[in-house]
């Protein structure tokens, strides 16, 4: 931390700067305008964000703020947020030491541990819970009693993209990997697979930030770590699908093959009615990708699909699965999604989706929109 600090670079944040009155003008100090519009506007106001979290700049910010709380007027309304995002600045310049005293020294520490006896916590609970053990951990401070903190706010993703500026998504994603990968050999295995399924959704939330922040092999290992612990089939599959997904979106080299499809097979044929119905939704979701991200693109995955059709076929509630969420939207992509079975003259395998996978209405509303009779008619001669 800075021993000689000067003046921070106000025009990163204000036009004109006045000395703060109270904790909501702090607030507004600290957190740089967010880029909007288009042209040379967006541009200035990307690169003051840009320069505002240099370290050569935020650290003056910082020291600023930490004086500035000591003279302002204390209960006021914004005053936890001011001090959440100092906490948060502080991750942000490496700063964990001067980000636990501000934790102790302002009563946030006492604050999280005193709300475990609360039944129902908001917003600011959560905030402040998560900076706590986000603190605690990168100075070595984390004990097992930390566990109820966790246990109340692991995998809280509904909050959390729109509180960037007072809870750093990059550390919750780092955080909750670590812990997971700390924690799952103490774990009773239903437990484990609980929280895995809910570590699959929270990675699909963040999935942009897995890829920006690198968090991609630590995810892949803690995946690879967790299958010695006999998590079943279907939990792992889930977990190496958003990997798949972070290959296709954005493509990540990972140094070896992850075939969407292929892995959204594995979850199917693994998956039992119980974890199906579990985790539907989820599930569902990761389905519906295939025609909304057009995953059929080499002629390998009109095989892999093909196996997932196989490993539903028969099986009512797979079936059903697949009919909700993947079929209704193949009009939407059906020129590149049969690019492939047509090229492999997977003649049979089009017509099998038209009359046994798709609805009537489905059927009829791609004969509308495509001249099908060729495919039907090279079907028949084989």
């Amino acid at each position: 931390m800075l021993s000689v600090h000067k003046e921070p670079n106000w025009s990163l944040v204000t036009k004109q700067f006045q000395e703060p009155e109270t904790f909501t003008d702090l607030l507004a100090l600290l957190i740089p305008e967010q880029p909007y519009g288009s042209g040379a506007e967006r541009a200035i106001l990307e690169w003051r964000e840009t320069q505002f979290y240099k370290l050569e700049n935020l650290q003056h910010f910082l020291y600023y703020a930490m004086h500035t709380i000591r003279v302002l007027p204390r209960f006021h309304r914004d005053e936890m947020a001011a001090i959440m995002r100092m906490i948060r600045l502080c991750q942000e310049a490496g700063w964990y030491e001067q980000a636990y005293t501000l934790l102790e020294q302002e009563g946030f520490s006492l604050f999280v541990r005193t709300a475990l006896s609360v039944e129902e916590w908001d917003v600011w609970k959560e905030i402040a819970a998560w900076n706590y053990l986000i603190v605690r951990w990168k100075t070595g401070r984390l004990t097992e009693e930390d566990h109820a903190v966790w246990e109340r706010v692991k995998f809280c993703e509904s909050w959390a993209l729109k509180h960037a500026e007072l809870v750093s998504q990059r550390e919750m994603l780092a955080f909750t990997l670590f812990y997971m990968c700390d924690h799952i050999k103490r774990m009773p295995r239903q437990e484990a697979e609980r929280d895995m399924m809910r570590l699959a959704e929270f990675c699909n939330t963040y999935i942009a930030e897995i890829y920006t922040y690198g968090f991609f092999v630590d995810y892949e290992a803690f995946v690879k770590y967790a299958a010695h612990y006999q998590i079943h089939e279907a939990v792992l599959a889930s977990q190496r699908a958003v990997l798949a997904q972070v290959c296709d979106l954005f493509g990540y080299d990972a140094g070896h093959s992850y075939d969407f499809i292929s892995e959204m097979g594995d979850v199917m044929t693994a998956a039992d009615f119980h974890f199906l119905q579990q985790h539907r939704e989820f599930v569902g979701k990761l389905l519906s990708y295939i025609m909304f991200l057009e995953a059929v693109r080499v002629p390998s995955h009109v095989l892999c699909f093909e196996s997932l059709l196989a490993g539903c076929k028969g099986l009512r509630f797979k079936e059903e699965l697949l009919r909700q969420y993947v079929f209704p939207y193949l009009h939407e992509s059906f020129i590149s999604f049969c690019r492939y079975f047509l090229r492999s003259k997977r003649y049979e395998s089009i017509h099998h989706i038209l009359f046994y996978w798709c609805t009537d209405e489905q059927r009829l509303r791609l004969e509308g929109m495509y001249n099908l009779s060729a495919v039907y008619e090279k079907y028949v001669c084989g």
